[in-house]
């Protein structure tokens, strides 16, 4: 089970999305440390990153998509366009990694098997 994903053109765009989309809690951190999408996109990728490479910030994103299984995340964002926009492999994916999971977590949801 897919999660849909809106279009980005870029890590500001994406960042955007992440941040304005209707459902889940509001994403303070992410706001704050990309200065609400304003920083540089070499900083909000290096955000991006560090996120990602936390792994204390899977359960908590873990715990939203659960709650919320239309969430996109930033995740979703690197795992598909990381190469592009120029991310480090490993950052890749581990994105990746964490949108398979949580896509797994969604069709769980939507087919009663948690």
């Amino acid at each position: 089970m897919t999660r849909p994903l809106p279009e980005a053109k870029n890590v500001s765009q994406a960042c955007r999305r992440v941040i304005d989309q209707k459902v889940g809690k509001p994403a303070i951190r992410l706001t704050s440390e990309t200065r609400d999408c304003t920083a540089s996109g070499e900083e909000i990728a290096r955000t991006f990153s560090n996120f990602i490479m936390n792994k204390a910030t899977l359960e908590v994103v873990e715990k939203e998509i659960r709650d919320f299984p239309e969430l996109v995340t930033i995740e979703d964002y690197v795992c598909r366009y990381g190469l592009e926009w120029g991310f480090e492999r490993r950052v890749i994916d581990e994105a990746c990694a964490r949108v398979q999971y949580f896509n797994q977590i969604v069709g769980e949801r939507r087919f009663g098997a948690d």
